[in-house]
C-alpha cells in the first residue's frame, strides 16, 4: 500500500502473520459457550519518505520493519461467532484495544 502523509509518501507492507498461536476456552456463557484467541506477530515494512507517490512505488526495499503482536478473541456459540476482541500488546506488555482495518483479513470474519 502507497499513502500519503505529511512528510510525503511512503510504500507498506503488512503480514505474513508468523508466531501464530491459539487456543479454545470454556466460558461461563450459555449464548457464547466458547472463547477462541489467536495470538500473532505481525509484520509491517515501511520505505523512507518520497516527494512523489511513483518514486514510493517503485521503492526496492522497505527501510524499516516493526513486528508488532496481536490477539484477536472470538465468542463462539450456537449463532455463530463473533469477533470479541481486537487487542495489541503494548511497549509494557500489557494488551489494550487496537485499531482495525476493514481490507485486513484478520480483522474481519467471512462472510
Amino acid at each position: 500500500m502507497v499513502a500519503k502523509y505529511k512528510s510525503g509518501w511512503q510504500k507498506n507492507t503488512w503480514g505474513p502473520p508468523t508466531d501464530v498461536d491459539y487456543d479454545v476456552l470454556t466460558t461461563n456463557s450459555l449464548l457464547w459457550p466458547y472463547q477462541i484467541v489467536i495470538q500473532y506477530t505481525l509484520p509491517i515494512s515501511m520505505t523512507k519518505n518520497y516527494k512523489k507517490k511513483e518514486d514510493a512505488e517503485q521503492a526496492p526495499k522497505s527501510d524499516l520493519v516493526v513486528r508488532n503482536k496481536y490477539k484477536n478473541e472470538y465468542d463462539l456459540g450456537d449463532k455463530g461467532l463473533r469477533i470479541s476482541g481486537l487487542l495489541a500488546q503494548q511497549l509494557d506488555g500489557e494488551w489494550h484495544k487496537r485499531f482495525t482495518a476493514s481490507d485486513a483479513c484478520w480483522d474481519n470474519l467471512p462472510n
